[in-house]
């Protein structure tokens, strides 16, 4: 069969649900069956028409050709008629002859269809691969900075540091900070003092204690223990009456910030310093903004500034609004009420972030003010050891190397000569089986004394206190107040058994090093300020 006539396509196209009358432009090629009635098989794309084609940029299957040409108005195959030239198209791969693909249509009109019969299919895979060259490009940010780490920072009126500096560097240790304020101290700057500042440079070596004691009078004092790295310069102090102060500059790397450490006694009958204190505090605070670092004042300033109704306290929180200064603390710092310590800071440069209110452990009738403050913490304090690895040490092999060693196989007739020999040949071999290792260990406070029970009762402590927080009951209040006590008074005790053991068990080489070497290091730590302190009696 040559070609196909428009009967014979109307045929196709109503058993094919197409339109009649109309150019499909399909390859149809004939077929017999055994009856030899003429057959039209339709080769297309399977699903080309009864389900939907799925797109594929590079398919010619997206080109609906037979829609276009059913629409009437566009040809199958626009273009100049040309004669048909068997070299322009490679046959090899059809099974029909070409004049089977050649279709006239209602105008007589002979176009050529090339078609390329083929079982190859596209693996689906490739439908929905993706195109890495189309992805938007985004610019890689670097490494971001790292978060810089604030220092603990700490307010406390511990009302006596003379016989609680060991509960002051549990609470310390327990804690984790970094600086500690320390009101009413109690120190004279006598011999007294002595006993007091060695035990916590034996506690805590590698913390610093900065005070100005009150001489001459029971009670006050000021201090400020210091972890070792920071950068700690005294500023000149004023001569007052009505309060004292430590005013110290603290730097790490390029960080620095003035603190304050100031107590104010309460206002009484033998100390009249109520009136004039606010004088002397504005004349300071005057001087102090000339101060271009950030500023942190902490302390006890005994005055009732949650009591809005205290004319005492309005006035004071008046002068510290009108010099550009915050008062940080919200809640009670006394045990019977009122906020009377204070942090106070410059609002435009705040230094000042998470203050909270913590309890003292039973340690004073203050509570512990605990604050973020904005500068770097020094690294750890680090320490260069050498140290050998005896654990491991073949003592079979080390005998034998020294059973074959000249010290054994031949010695020295001269004394000093097998002296020396004795030295370097047993030096030698040790050094070969176990070698000196070099590293560096970083330092932490470390107390002899603590011991299981006492790491027991400060767990019972600490769980007695959530429960009181939870709870807010005055039962669970007192339970946890007996356990501060109960862990306070086993702290004492096991601090003294030790050193009683440690000295009763101790020759008198070894008690004479222990003993230099607490006092070497109260020599080398201890700093007393000098600053004139002139209160009223």
């Amino acid at each position: 069969m040559d070609c196909l006539n428009i009967s014979s396509l109307d045929y196709i196209c109503k058993n094919h649900c197409l339109y009649p009358n109309k150019w499909i432009s399909a390859v149809l090629l004939p077929c017999y069956s055994t009856s030899n009635r003429p057959r039209f098989v339709c080769l297309r794309p399977k699903g080309y028409n009864a389900s939907k084609v799925k797109y594929y940029a590079n398919s010619t299957a997206t080109f609906n050709q037979a829609r276009l040409t059913l629409a009437g108005d566009i040809a199958s195959n626009p273009g100049p008629e040309i004669s048909f030239l068997s070299s322009q198209f490679d046959f090899g791969a059809i099974s029909q002859s070409k004049e089977d693909l050649i279709i006239q249509n209602e105008d007589s009109q002979y176009y050529y269809i090339p078609t390329i019969v083929s079982t190859h299919r596209r693996p689906s895979k490739k439908i929905y691969s993706r195109n890495i060259n189309n992805v938007i490009s985004i610019t890689r940010v670097g490494h971001l900075p790292r978060t810089k780490s604030t220092s603990n920072f700490a307010l406390l009126n511990v009302r006596s540091i003379v016989k609680k500096s060991t509960h002051l560097c549990d609470l310390v240790i327990s804690h984790h900070l970094d600086i500690l304020a320390i009101t009413e101290t109690w120190l004279k700057g006598t011999e007294d003092d002595n006993h007091v500042i060695t035990d916590i440079n034996n506690i805590l070596p590698h913390f610093k204690l900065h005070h100005i004691p009150r001489r001459n009078r029971k009670g006050g004092g000021v201090a400020l223990l210091i972890r070792d790295g920071y950068t700690v310069l005294q500023n000149s102090i004023m001569n007052t009456s009505s309060f004292e102060y430590l005013d110290v500059s603290i730097s790490n790397k390029s960080e620095t910030f003035r603190l304050i450490v100031l107590y104010r006694p309460p206002l009484c009958k033998k100390n009249n310093t109520g009136n004039s204190f606010l004088q002397e505090f504005s004349s300071f605070l005057e001087e102090l903004t000339l101060s271009r670092q950030p500023i942190i004042i902490a302390g006890d300033f005994n005055y009732h500034v949650d009591d809005l109704s205290n004319p005492e306290a309005a006035s004071f929180l008046n002068l510290l609004e009108s010099t550009d200064l915050i008062q940080n603390v919200s809640g009670s710092t006394h045990r019977l009420g009122h906020t009377l310590d204070l942090i106070l800071s410059r609002e435009e440069n705040n230094v000042i972030t998470d203050v909270r209110i913590l309890s003292a452990d039973n340690i004073s009738d203050h509570n512990l003010v605990t604050c973020k403050v904005k500068c770097t913490k020094p690294k750890p304090s680090t320490l260069h050891v050498k140290h050998r690895n005896t654990k491991r040490l073949d003592l079979a092999s080390m005998i034998k190397d020294i059973e074959e060693s000249n010290l054994i196989t031949n010695p020295q007739s001269c004394v000093t000569e097998l002296t020396t020999q004795y030295n370097t040949n047993l030096s030698s071999i040790f050094d070969q089986h176990a070698p000196v290792n070099e590293r560096w260990v970083t330092l932490r406070p470390h107390s002899p004394w603590y011991t299981d029970e006492l790491r027991k009762a400060k767990q019972d402590k600490r769980r007695h206190e959530r429960r009181y927080i939870s709870s807010g009951l005055q039962i669970h209040h007192e339970i946890f107040i007996d356990s501060c006590k109960h862990y306070n008074d086993l702290l004492t005790a096991t601090k003294t058994n030790y050193y009683r053991t440690l000295i009763s068990s101790s020759d008198q080489s070894q008690l004479f090093k222990m003993t230099q070497a607490i006092m070497m290091t109260a020599m080398t730590k201890d700093e007393e300020l000098k600053g004139p302190v002139n209160l009223s009696s």
